[in-house]
């Protein structure tokens, strides 16, 4: 027999053990090392490292929550594993008898994926996504606030057209000053 004494070998960071091979097979398959030759040596003498629990820490019931989760967590440097993803992708059916799409977490990273989660920025989303269209020199014409609001008429007219049956082409987009409520339309 041989083996892979390499500690960077990631079939070692996995499984926490040497990898072990047939003799006709000289390079290690998962870093390349060049293999030795002898039976694995045993690590109870050895210092072994310890292997951090994943917990489970919230599940979401779409499989499009789950992904944001995940990102959200990734972006800040967290490991993540989702449960049931693939079958939930495949049949949606099923996420309310499975218990949704799990978001599992290394458990020393835990508390810091709860209060990434917890993190409530909808002020800054809703303040972006308002002023997306709006520049700098715009302001109310009645009170010259710049407190404005930029917004879409589409969907009102989506509604009516769908109710009357006859097709609105009048969309449009406006301003509303949050100040004095005035609307205007952008020249």
């Amino acid at each position: 027999m041989k083996y892979c004494d390499n500690a960077k070998c990631p079939y070692f960071i996995r499984v926490n053990k040497y990898a072990e091979y047939r003799d006709e097979v000289n390079k290690c398959s998962d870093c390349g090392s060049v293999l030795k030759k002898g039976e694995r040596p045993d690590l109870q003498n050895k210092e072994q490292k310890e292997i951090d629990p994943i917990v489970n820490i919230s599940s979401y019931r779409d499989l499009q929550d789950a992904y944001l989760a995940k990102g959200k967590l990734e972006s800040e440097g967290i490991k993540v594993f989702l449960k049931n993803e693939y079958t939930i992708g495949v049949q949606w059916l099923y996420s309310g008898a499975l218990g949704g799409v799990k978001l599992d977490v290394p458990k020393s990273q835990a508390q810091q994926a709860l209060d990434i989660l917890r993190e409530d920025k909808s002020e800054e989303i809703i303040k972006q996504s308002n002023n997306r269209n709006i520049k700098n020199n715009d302001v109310c014409p009645i009170c010259k606030s710049t407190n404005i609001q930029y917004y879409e008429r589409s969907r009102k007219f989506g509604a009516l057209t769908l109710l009357t049956g006859i097709p609105l082409i009048l969309f449009g987009k406006r301003y509303k000053c949050l100040d004095c409520n005035h609307k205007w339309k952008p020249k």
